[in-house]
């Protein structure tokens, strides 16, 4: 009894446990100035994904933390979210907690207390996570040009992209490399730089703002996934 007990044990156990991770970090800089970092894993079983964040930034003078935690699934062909968790101290405090209990098109937001509730009849609603890996795997298919809602703490935000042509770009942790730029309309206007020679990955986004321009850099990056 105990013999199958134990085995029993091993067996959950080893079913919980990610079939693969991938270690992502962050450097962020506003307007040139070094301003804190963020870190991303990434822990893969099959179809989906959990994707884990935490950072610390210094912003206008606040000090800031951030973490957030989204579970992901892929399915015809789409990275969807299932729900995240987001928490931001300083500016901007915010705990949110999202989930999508009818379709993916519909959400269910708990923001500091208070509850929501929204819809897109465009694209589903995604998490900003989510939202990265769905970008990765239209330019893994060939995509050009496409649309995508993130689900914001006070709306949803539709989004355009479109993929320019490839550029070779020098980094001091990575060298020269190729990368597929790819911009983004809406909002918020980004531009994000994937990288095919380190999984596809992002490794630099440049945020274009009105006053500030912002920018991450990705320094480090160590993957178990084949």
């Amino acid at each position: 009894m105990a013999l199958f007990s134990t085995s029993f044990s091993l067996t959950v156990i080893a079913e919980n446990l990610p079939a693969c991770t991938k270690h992502l970090n962050y450097s962020l800089h506003l307007s040139g100035i070094h301003t804190g970092f963020i870190s991303q894993t990434q822990q893969w079983n099959d179809n989906q994904v959990l994707s884990k964040n935490k950072g610390r930034a210094s912003i206008l003078g606040i000090g800031s933390s951030y973490t957030q935690s989204s579970e992901m699934y892929f399915e015809n062909g789409q990275w969807l979210t299932q729900s995240f968790h987001q928490t931001v101290t300083g500016f901007r405090k915010r705990d949110m907690q999202v989930f999508f209990p009818e379709s993916e098109n519909a959400s269910s937001v708990a923001l500091n207390g208070k509850e929501y509730r929204y819809e897109s009849e465009a694209e589903p609603l995604r998490d900003i996570d989510t939202m990265a890996m769905q970008i990765r795997q239209n330019l893994l298919d060939g995509k050009n040009t496409f649309s995508l809602a993130r689900q914001a703490s006070d709306g949803v935000e539709l989004y355009q992209y479109e993929v320019l042509e490839a550029q070779a770009k020098s980094y001091e942790r990575w060298g020269r490399l190729k990368t597929i730029p790819v911009t983004q309309s809406g909002a918020e206007k980004v531009t994000y730089y994937y990288s095919p020679g380190l999984d596809y990955q992002i490794i630099e986004a440049r945020y274009h703002g009105w006053l500030l321009n912002g920018r991450a850099e990705l320094v480090d990056f160590t993957s178990s996934c084949n």
